[in-house]
């Protein structure tokens, strides 16, 4: 893949320099002046691995990572999202807002089975380095999630969390992400221990024939709760410039860790 589409592989972009935003100077632009189309950097997307990107989108564009489909499997029960989203609109040159929301859940089993709303989360990304230059990028992500959903599907409460990632490339053509993740249980009535969380995770990438590329990740979250490890697998293609398709599985490594959780999505910018 020639291109950001998939934020893992980057040391490409760094070699052949083939876009006209590296080096291009954006801080005159904002969500209501947008860069020009030629200067736009490659897109970058937060999906489908969990290490999110730490690219930012150019300032006046607006970007969507729709899951069409996410369904987990954990024992005889299974539940399913259908076209959750994250909506992005670039702020700055160095800063976007995201709104995630999952309209349509189901979950069956137990010999029942429910149709709710999902969780609604609200992020701002600010890129603290390597947006539009240099081999490496560093971001900061802070987020607050909200209990919408009216049964027992999401979270239950309010959390307070911040992603933190970074991209560096690898020799042989690979490339690195990396992603620290504290989060805080504002609604828990128990010790700090019960109400914090930390998550970690490393992925690596490479491009598998044209513009279709791979990788593979591995996740890791600790907390007062039982030790919840997965490895993380999946494809993405990059159809055009502004668009694309992805597919990938998280299987469960620990006894605390849902079984199988697989996807298939899109990724579009305007």
């Amino acid at each position: 893949m020639n291109t950001r589409a998939s934020h893992l592989l980057i040391p490409i972009v760094a070699q052949t320099s083939l876009s006209a935003a590296h080096g291009a100077d954006k801080s005159s632009f904002n969500l209501f002046n947008p860069v020009p189309k030629e200067q736009m950097r490659e897109l970058a997307t937060d999906r489908p691995d969990r290490t999110e990107s730490p690219y930012s989108v150019d300032p006046g564009h607006f970007q969507f990572e729709v899951d069409l489909v996410n369904s987990t499997l954990d024992g005889g029960t299974t539940s399913t999202n259908f076209a959750s989203f994250n909506a992005k609109a670039g702020l700055t040159e160095s800063m976007d807002f995201q709104i995630l929301f999952s309209p349509a859940s189901t979950f069956a089993g137990a010999g029942q089975s429910k149709f709710v709303v999902g969780d609604l989360t609200l992020r701002l990304k600010k890129n603290i380095f390597g947006n539009d230059e240099g081999d490496m990028a560093f971001g900061v992500m802070p987020y607050i999630t909200l209990p919408t959903q009216s049964e027992s599907l999401g979270s239950s409460s309010t959390i307070l969390g911040a992603s933190i990632p970074f991209a560096y490339p690898l020799p042989a053509g690979f490339s690195g992400g990396l992603m620290l993740e504290p989060t805080y249980d504002l609604s828990s009535t128990g010790e700090f221990n019960d109400k914090f969380a930390f998550a970690s995770m490393i992925t690596f990438g490479h491009d598998i024939w044209g513009d279709v590329g791979g990788y593979i990740e591995f996740y890791n979250e600790l907390s007062a709760s039982p030790w919840v490890s997965t490895l993380d697998l999946g494809l993405t293609w990059g159809m055009t410039p502004d668009l694309q398709w992805d597919v990938g599985a998280n299987i469960g490594m620990t006894d605390a860790t849902e079984d199988l959780n697989w996807f298939a999505g899109v990724s579009f910018r305007l």
